[in-house]
């Protein structure tokens, strides 16, 4: 294998562009993670674009066409494949056990994608009937304990929409194709395809020794959560068709979300119509597993529930408060909130102010938090939050302790979709970073120890035996996993080797008219005065390089690397909330030649402070 093999390859003088041929046959990693007994890491090789065995799945599919490897920490062998797998299949990671002793993995071959589990200590996989969700909401497999898993799933096994949707879209399009052949109507009427609701889902229960499944509940399931104790599942309800919420409003179709509560005991369903409408996300269980917190988006204002596995539901806003649910990138109501002890806490506001709150507390917000202050982890009394860059501990008594620079590692319980960025999902710790390089693991436990490790941000992390896995890159060379250990980096595993004969243009930190900043890219032949595609995003700005225009990006999406080795200079400018292109530049698509500088082209959207700005650059 050309990763295995690369091990022992000399680097060779880059001397070739990169063309899109280079690009298509790049492979990557996907998710990179070390068991919650720090004893195995395990890590995607997804594969090329042109290796992939099927191109009727993209691009969801480009994601799961990969395979799977181990990497024992306490043994000093190289990686090697997790589990038995066919060419013609992708493999996927799921979350570990909580013991570390499994692990979840999915199977796309064909038609067919299945949930399977892997016995870490023997390497057995075990593989279910079961047609998982993917969790791009929030969850689609949750272990309870460390023998039974719940998953959401299609009940018939077939492909989830996501994976099936290019290939059902490719159909329909032969079907319009032969009518309009036969001289027959072949339109297509924008929402006439939008269902009143989503097909039916099905809740299973799957053994992890056996992998036997069976049916808790069916429903137009999105998502799910459940209780602390495992008795209960919340469930996401798709609804009916909602009016957009203004008539230029650019957002996805608009739905009705409701609930339903199942026990997973005796099946029992409620589904309280208090919450006919409420945020997708946030299903905050309480730590007693007691009640389940929901926000309303209707009627206006937005109000804070609290609905009991029995379906008893409590409105706990406070007088005079309602709890803050903006639109966010997604065109999704985004409500934040969680459990302080038995106590709800929410982001809310009160006339013009905005801030966390405690329902039955004061109308006054937490001091301490800043406006951006986001719940990161709960525990059974106390929570954590990060806030201005630091990860604090709040207590029922309302002491607060600030317990370092936030950080960041990879969660073993993880991958989890969009409710992650506003929730806590019931994690019970948060990552800190410190000046020397180490990750530490705090806990919303007041007792409960820290541990630190030497660690790259964003890294896999065995706190049990000191040791951190990263592909941070950090060295100058992409496409490595180091193996970080009692001091030393070690590459442990490496992907394309084509790279290392590979010239791209090196960033360079420009400032311009008005302290306008952004990074330049040249092409490696800039004899010439060359032209000048800028590449603007209102909002984004750039501390360091972008991560897309680096040697090893897969992203065509994003990939200006490949014009300015077309010959074009490249600008990627910083644009802030209210950055405007330097004075004399020109508005809508005009062309400019600026004194002792390429011509460029600037395109301009919007008015005043906050104005955005688009380019040629692919978003």
């Amino acid at each position: 294998m050309a990763s295995t093999l690369a091990l022992a390859c000399p680097s060779v003088v880059r001397a070739d562009p990169l063309t899109v041929e280079i690009v298509l046959g790049l492979e990557s990693y996907g998710r990179v993670a070390i068991d919650p007994s720090g004893a195995v890491a395990v890590f995607e090789e997804r594969r090329s674009r042109i290796d992939l065995p099927r191109h009727d799945v993209e691009a969801e599919g480009a994601n799961r066409y990969a395979r799977l490897f181990r990497l024992d920490l306490d043994q000093s062998g190289p990686p090697r494949p997790l589990l038995p797998m066919a060419e013609d299949a992708g493999y996927s990671a799921g979350p570990f056990s909580p013991d570390g002793r499994r692990l979840v993995v999915f199977r796309l071959r064909d038609d067919e994608w299945r949930l399977g589990i892997v016995e870490l200590a023997s390497g057995r996989a075990i593989w279910s009937d079961v047609a998982p969700e993917l969790g791009l909401w929030g969850r689609s497999v949750e272990w309870v304990g460390n023998d039974t898993l719940i998953v959401l799933g299609t009940p018939d096994g077939t492909l989830p929409t996501r994976l099936a949707g290019p290939r059902t879209d490719q159909n329909r399009l032969m079907t319009l194709r032969a009518a309009a052949t036969a001289g027959s109507a072949a339109a297509v009427i924008v929402g006439e395809h939008a269902p009143e609701t989503l097909a039916p889902r099905r809740l299973w229960r799957i053994a992890a020794a056996t992998g036997s499944a069976s049916a808790i509940a069916d429903g137009p399931f999105l998502d799910f959560e459940m209780s602390p104790d495992g008795q209960y599942a919340a469930l996401l309800l798709d609804g009916p068709l909602l009016p957009p919420p203004a008539a230029d409003a650019a957002a996805e179709v608009r739905r009705a979300r409701g609930l339903q509560i199942v026990s997973l005991a005796d099946r029992t369903r409620v589904a309280p119509p208090e919450a006919a409408d409420i945020s997708t996300s946030l299903l905050a269980w309480s730590p007693a597993s007691d009640a389940l917190l929901v926000a309303t988006i209707a009627p206006d204002p937005a109000r804070l529930l609290t609905v009991t596995p029995a379906g008893v539901v409590r409105d706990v806003t406070p007088p005079g408060l309602a709890p803050t649910i903006p639109i966010d990138f997604q065109g999704m109501p985004t409500a934040e909130g969680g459990w302080l002890a038995d106590r709800p806490l929410f982001k809310g506001r009160s006339g013009s102010t905005e801030g966390w709150f405690i329902a039955g507390a004061e109308a006054q917000p937490l001091s301490g938090l800043g406006a951006g202050a986001r719940l990161v982890a709960e525990g059974r009394s106390s929570v954590l939050f990060s806030s201005g860059g630091d990860i604090l501990r709040l207590e029922p008594d309302g002491r607060q302790t600030v317990l370092g620079r936030a950080g960041s590692a990879v969660d073993p319980q993880g991958p989890f979709g969009l409710r992650a960025q506003s929730g806590a999902m019931k994690r019970r710790f948060a990552i800190t970073s410190t000046p020397d390089g180490r990750l530490c693991q705090v806990h919303s436990d007041p007792t409960a120890e820290t541990e630190c490790v030497v660690a790259a941000p964003g890294a896999a992390v065995s706190w049990s035996r000191r040791v951190s896995l990263d592909r941070s890159g950090q060295e100058g060379e992409p496409d490595v996993l180091r193996l970080q250990r009692d001091g030393r980096r070690e590459i442990v595993w490496r992907l394309n080797p084509e790279l290392e004969r590979i010239a791209v243009a090196a960033p360079r930190r420009i400032t311009g008219v008005g302290g306008v900043g952004g990074w330049l890219y040249l092409p490696l032949d800039n004899g010439s005065r060359p032209p000048v595609i800028v590449v603007p995003y209102q909002g984004d700005t750039y501390a360091s390089p972008p991560w897309w225009m680096e040697r090893g990006s897969t992203s065509l999406s994003m990939a200006p690397q490949l014009v300015v080795a077309a010959g074009y200079a490249v600008l990627i400018p910083d644009l802030g909330p209210c950055a405007s292109p330097p004075t004399g530049w020109p508005s809508v698509s005009s062309r400019l030649s600026m004194p002792r500088a390429p011509q460029a082209w600037w395109t301009r959207t919007g008015s005043a402070c906050g104005a955005g700005a688009s380019g040629l650059g692919p978003r």
